[in-house]
């Protein structure tokens, strides 16, 4: 098996969020794999540059998903969005260890199966899953305050 190391970076406006807000719009996670190939998420790590350590969840879809609202809103899908959830990973403020002025939390032996499909946007040949952040606690963040580590085996 090959193992890769992916880092995402959550795109924030600075802004106040409640829990079940977006934090931030989808992000593409570039798997290099083709339509209905999978790779193992085996851990995950979230940096936050700001040191709030607060719970989030990261929800993964198999495709780009059309969120019915955005950033700093609550988390909307369109009626058959649900169906491409490839699952989620929750961070718990718990799970955060401080390192100066930042935080960090590390979610070993996750063992989630990510498989890319091709959507109505997408090439022939998908090579990505998406990932969404959802807050589950009030938080302030400034502008991209979030960063997202994947390490995942082929």
């Amino acid at each position: 098996m090959k193992a890769s190391l992916l880092a995402l970076v959550i795109a924030t406006v600075s802004g106040s969020y409640s829990s079940g807000d977006n934090v931030g719009v989808p992000v593409e996670v570039p798997l290099g794999i083709s339509s209905g190939q999978a790779v193992l998420l085996e851990s995950l790590v979230v940096i936050d540059k700001d040191k709030q350590s607060k719970a989030v969840d990261l929800v993964f879809f198999d495709h780009e998903p059309v969120l019915l609202l955005g950033d700093n809103q609550p988390l909307h899908m369109a009626s058959d969005e649900a169906l491409h959830i490839l699952g989620s990973v929750s961070v718990a403020a718990a799970d955060y260890k401080v390192a100066s002025d930042q935080s960090f939390a590390t979610k070993p032996n996750l063992q989630l199966m990510l498989r890319a499909v091709k959507d109505r946007s997408s090439s022939p040949d998908a090579k990505s899953v998406w990932v969404q952040a959802v807050a589950r606690e009030a938080v302030t963040y400034p502008g991209n305050a979030l960063g997202v580590r994947l390490g995942v085996q082929q």
